[in-house]
Parts: C-alpha cells; structure tokens; sequence
C-alpha cells in the first residue's frame, strides 16, 4: 500500500515499529525515478539485514538510482558503515547507483 505525502513524493513501504534498543527505522519513497530510502535512529549490526533487503528490493525495479537518507541517523556501526558501501559497488556493476545524503553528521561507532 502507498501513500502521498506533502512533496509530492509516494510512500512505497513504511516501518515505524519502534525498538527498545532504539533500532533503525526506513521509510522507502518513489518520487519520480528515484527510489529514496530515509533511515533514522542507529545504523548498527541489528539493522544490517533490514537495511540490506530495503537497498536491493529498491533497485530491482527499473529505477536506476536509490538515494540513502542518513540525515536522520544518529550512530552508525562500521559493519554497518561497510554494508552499505558494498552494495554500493555490486550495484554499480549493475549500471545502477546508491546515493548517500546527510551522512556528515553521522557518529560513528567501532565494533570488532
């Protein structure tokens, strides 16, 4: 199910399911050929699976960019960190592009 929203963009999918340990939370959105995905909260490994599956099932479509809004995310894990700049290089093999926005407010968090 979808949904408009005030900028004219349409709201594909939607988890807003908060997590006691504060978790991630996507909001995926269409707005014309672009596919944006905006995460808020902590981008650690719990999230990496969620995060992944959101990224992928996005550029199965025919849309040839998807934007990550990390304006909204407040720690990030470096496994995380690593996940998605893999599948920013497997999806560029496939003449597809990950954009990454608001990242330069992100903390980062070491994890071994």
């Amino acid at each position: 199910m979808s949904r408009r929203i005030a900028d004219g963009a349409v709201v594909v999918m939607e988890n807003t399911g908060v997590r006691s340990d504060g978790g991630v939370r996507l909001r995926v959105s269409r707005q014309g050929d672009l596919i944006i995905i905006a995460l808020s909260g902590q981008l650690d490994a719990d999230a990496i699976g969620a995060v992944r599956n959101c990224i992928e099932g996005a550029l199965r479509g025919s849309e040839r960019v998807c934007i990550v809004d990390c304006r909204e995310v407040t720690i990030v894990d470096s496994r995380a960190l690593r996940m998605v700049l893999t599948i920013r290089a497997s999806v560029a093999q496939l003449g597809k592009e990950l954009r990454l926005i608001g990242c330069d407010e992100m903390q980062t968090r070491e994890k071994c």
